[in-house]
């Protein structure tokens, strides 16, 4: 049998989030990730929703300036 693969609890969710949850879920889900000590998939996220954002499809008011800050400082 081969070894299952550890997974965070939210990886679970993606299928939810991804294309079908307003993109402030990105936002909520990467404040979560980085509460738990996951910067990596935290600063993915941060990225993922500054790019909605370049690309024109967030509709949202999402705090940009704290993403663009907290995200300086994962990297």
């Amino acid at each position: 049998m081969a070894p299952c693969a550890v997974t965070s609890p939210l990886d679970r969710l993606a299928p939810l989030i991804e294309g079908r949850i307003a993109p402030v879920a990105y936002q909520n889900k990467a404040v979560v990730y980085d509460r738990m000590g996951q910067p990596t998939h935290a600063a993915d996220l941060y990225r993922e929703v500054l790019s909605m954002y370049s690309e024109g499809s967030l509709k949202e008011a999402l705090p940009l300036d704290a993403i663009r800050s907290r995200l300086a400082v994962l990297r």
